[in-house]
């Protein structure tokens, strides 16, 4: 199944992807959701001040979301862009009552938490990131603070390694974790084992090099691992630099080696509904055949609404 938004945010529709029909609507009531890696059927939602449960779960099916997890001591725990691992550890940031930011893991199958890393008061920390594997996790913080990788067991920190502007974990062509920055001179690729690499040239200057603000990550294609697919809106300040409006898969070897799925059209820096919401944020399904993506369709009025769309190498 396939769960999608669209602007004005006031309904989730949720389709099979067999037959592109829809098939049920998430109801409100949460600020984050994503699906169970373990049961394709399971929905875990975040709701930032608790009402109800900080943890949910919706089935579809259902008319509301179940609260399953209260967390005490947080003004707000949120999920942002995280990732759930395989084994459905949620990534989560807690503002606690005494202003520092915890970061941490839970998985709701056994309620198990895992050991807090406690930022300082002031340190606004953005989002949480969990790796595949469900060894690791990122806090990340601003690009000049950049992001701590911990060991999820003992909340031990392994390495500090740069936040850039958009990042994620991923898996590289033999299913290791490995975290892929964008906003350095070329998208980046760092390994456990302390080394990084550059995976498309530094020069001439991508769509993705330098700032990267109006460029997106994401490694959801989990069940073909070795890829990441990128993507950006058509506004983005270099204009005709490689890249420019299009989705696109990239090999996560160092070759520079990707294929295009297609142009976004999207006014991704226009007002209205055509601002940060109109990015295309494109989403590889988990074999990676298939791209969900936004688009305004290169309508530039202040009121276009923004539609979701699936391309791919089977559509």
């Amino acid at each position: 199944m396939l769960a999608l938004w669209y602007i004005p945010r006031v309904s989730w529709p949720v389709l099979d992807t067999t037959t592109w029909q829809q098939v049920a609507t998430i109801p409100t009531g949460v600020d984050w959701m994503g699906w169970s890696n373990i049961d394709p059927t399971l929905m875990y939602g975040v709701q930032y001040n608790g009402s109800g449960g900080h943890i949910k779960y919706w089935r579809p099916g259902q008319s509301a979301w179940t609260g399953i997890k209260t967390f005490s001591g947080y003004s707000s725990v949120s999920m942002e862009e995280g990732i759930i691992s395989h084994n459905d550890i949620l990534p989560l940031v807690g503002n606690s009552l005494d202003g520092t930011q915890h970061v941490f893991g839970y998985r709701p199958s056994d309620d198990w938490t895992s050991p807090k890393i406690i930022y300082p008061s002031g340190s606004n920390v953005l989002d949480a990131i969990m790796s595949w594997s469900g060894d690791y996790i990122i806090g990340t913080q601003d690009s000049s603070t950049g992001a701590g990788v911990y060991n999820i067991q003992t909340g031990a920190k392994l390495y500090g390694w740069p936040a850039r502007a958009h990042n994620t974990w991923a898996r590289d062509m033999n299913g290791n974790d490995v975290y892929v920055v964008l906003g350095d001179a070329a998208p980046r690729m760092y390994s456990m084992n302390g080394t990084s690499i550059y995976l498309m040239p530094t020069t001439p200057r991508t769509t993705w090099s330098g700032g990267g603000e109006n460029g997106h990550i994401s490694a959801h294609n989990t069940d073909n691992p070795g890829w990441v697919t990128l993507s950006t809106n058509d506004n983005h300040t270099a204009g005709l630099d490689p890249g420019w409006d299009e989705i696109l898969q990239l090999k996560l070897d160092g070759s520079g080696d990707f294929y295009r799925f297609c142009q976004a059209r999207s006014t991704g820096d226009t007002t209205g509904y055509g601002a940060y919401d109109a990015t295309p944020y494109a989403q590889a399904s988990r074999d990676g055949t298939k791209v969900v993506f936004a688009s305004t369709w290169t309508n530039t009025a202040a009121t276009t609404p923004v539609h979701a769309y699936v391309t791919g190498m089977d559509v």
